[in-house]
């Protein structure tokens, strides 16, 4: 038994300090790429463009869907600009030398409110857009939504 104290104290330090086979072959794999590798694919964005054939929209339906699009991303802009500016001051506050646990709380509130506000906007706005569309685009249309805001 005392033989193999030695031998497995060095066992485990080998372990320990050698990285497995797999991440040195993935190390290698990363100096073997190109200089240049291809850019990862963006996602899908909320334009006018991905649902006018996806959807089957005509020039009627294909001008409200970028009325739509455009109040939308105007008013999330403005939201997210909302939420920013309170997190600015969350961490201002957060910064002081006192803390005071009141203002912070309230603030972090606004934040979250602010944010499930964001999310409850997004639906109705987009799917406001059962106004014009058919039954067909509309389940179309939805189904493209999903796959998008659950990629």
């Amino acid at each position: 038994m005392r033989a193999l104290k030695p031998a497995l104290a060095v066992c485990l330090f080998v372990l320990m300090t050698v990285p497995p086979v797999h991440a040195r072959s993935a190390d290698k794999k990363k100096e073997e790429k190109p200089a240049e590798a291809a850019p990862e694919p963006r996602r899908q964005t909320l334009g006018v463009e991905y649902f006018r054939t996806a959807v089957d929209l005509d020039k009627s339906q294909e001008e409200k869907m970028r009325q739509l699009l455009s109040d939308y991303n105007k008013e999330k802009i403005k939201r997210e600009g909302d939420i920013r500016f309170k997190e600015l001051e969350f961490k201002e506050l957060a910064n002081q030398e006192t803390l005071d646990f009141d203002k912070l709380e309230a603030r972090y509130k606004e934040i979250t409110d602010l944010q499930a506000g964001v999310g409850s906007f997004r639906v109705k706005k987009l799917l406001s857009a059962r106004e014009f569309l058919n039954d067909e685009q509309y389940d179309k249309y939805k189904r493209k939504l999903l796959k998008m805001f659950f990629q």
